[in-house]
Order: structure tokens, then C-alpha cells, then sequence
């Protein structure tokens, strides 16, 4: 059962009385108990009683940690090709929408809240803090911006001079293609602005910092004018 209730303060009469959390719960299980009286079953609970909110929101923070685990062992890799930063910003996402899960869940200053948020906390600080020097993940991403740049441009290769052997393509196969090579290229250039806004924001010292930016500049280039050229 769901009851709208307009509240006035009688005292002042420009302000709404306010109650929290505690209080509106002790108004329901006041209102359940009468209704219980008149022989209608009804019951008071929390939002963190509900077992569907809690199991969503330990599997939200199982998820995260596998994903620290997995970002871990990437770095741990002698030469890792993987777009670290853009893993960093999905871990970002994904930690924001925990924690509004999280309060939406547990009362304000309840030991539960307190236990799950300080859990992601840490999980953010391993993973996706922004402040930290991210060099690693820079120097991984790069590696992968470069890999997908030249599986790029030998698929525009590809399509503007076939092997002898391939079997000749249609107009319309043709258009397709060209459709899908832009939108990774597009896809591209997304994750480097990305990156450009991680690295600016990052705690990198300023001389390095500059080199990547210079680094990324010349990427940017290659995904941009190059490719619109083969294109």
C-alpha cells in the first residue's frame, strides 16, 4: 500500500516540516501497526531489507573488483595493448551508479552504508583515480590506439585495392564497409579526447605530461586527416 501525505508546519507557516529517513520509517511502522489492528496486513520496510536491492548491489561491487583484477593483471603484462584509460572512465561510470544504488538502498549513517561505500572507495582508488599518475595506462593505451590504427588502415587498404584473389564486392558491400571503418574511426577519436581530458587531469609531472599530449596530437592526426584521405 502507498499513502501521499501533505505535511504543514503549524508553527511556522511558510516552512514544510522536514523528516528524515528515521522518522518517515517510524510514521510507516506506526501506520502498518494500525492497519494491522483493523485485520489489513501490511508491513514497514526498508529499502535495504529488500533482498532484489542488496543482491543488486553486491553483484555491482563483485563486478567492480573483477574488473580491478582484471585491469591488474593487463598492467602486470610486459607490453600491455589495452585502452587502459577508457577502462578507467567505464570503472568511473560504473563506481557513480553503485554508489547511488548504495544510498538509495541503506539509511543515512547506517553501519551498511558506511561498510558498502567504503568498499568501493577503495576500489576506486586502486582502479580510477583520477589524481594519480596514470603513466602505465597512458603508455598501454597508446599501444592500443596504435594497433587499431594500423588494423584501420590495412582494412582501408584492403577495400581500395583488393587482393587478386578476393571476390569482388558489390556497391552497396562496398558502402557498408566504408560506414563501419568511419564509425571506428569516429570511435577512435572519441577515445582520444578522452584520453587528452585523463591525462590533463591527472597528476603527471608537467614535462612528461607534455610529451603525452604531443604523443596523443600525433595519433590524432593519424586516425584524422590520414584516414579521411585512404578514405
Amino acid at each position: 500500500m502507498h499513502v501521499v501525505i501533505n505535511n504543514y508546519n503549524q508553527l511556522e507557516k511558510k516552512q514544510k516540516l522536514r523528516l528524515n529517513p528515521p522518522e518517515l520509517f517510524a510514521l510507516r511502522s506506526a501506520f502498518a501497526e494500525k492497519l494491522n489492528a483493523l485485520g489489513i496486513e501490511q508491513g514497514a520496510t526498508l529499502r535495504r531489507d529488500r533482498l532484489q536491492t542488496l543482491d543488486r548491489v553486491e553483484k555491482g561491487i563483485e563486478r567492480l573488483r573483477q574488473k580491478q583484477e582484471w585491469y591488474k593483471a593487463k598492467m602486470n603484462q610486459a607490453a600491455p595493448t589495452v585502452d587502459a584509460l577508457n577502462l578507467r572512465r567505464a570503472a568511473a561510470k560504473q563506481s557513480r551508479i553503485l554508489k547511488a544504488e548504495i544510498k538509495a538502498a541503506t539509511l543515512p549513517f547506517s553501519p551498511l552504508r558506511k561498510e558498502a561505500i567504503a568498499t568501493v572507495c577503495v576500489l576506486d582508488k586502486a582502479l580510477i583515480d583520477p589524481k594519480v599518475d596514470i603513466s602505465q595506462a597512458v603508455e598501454a593505451t597508446f599501444k592500443k590506439l596504435q594497433k587499431d590504427h594500423g588494423q584501420m588502415r590495412a582494412f582501408v587498404q584492403d577495400l581500395g585495392k583488393p587482393a587478386a584473389d578476393a571476390p569482388k564486392l558489390s556497391y552497396r558491400q562496398q558502402l557498408q564497409r566504408k560506414r563501419a571503418i568511419e564509425n571506428l574511426r569516429e570511435r577512435a577519436l572519441a577515445n582520444v579526447n578522452q584520453a587528452r581530458t585523463d591525462i590533463v587531469k591527472s597528476a603527471t609531472p608537467h614535462a612528461q605530461k607534455a610529451a603525452m599530449l604531443q604523443r596523443l596530437k600525433a595519433l590524432e592526426r593519424g586516425f584524422g586527416r590520414g584516414m579521411g584521405r585512404l578514405l
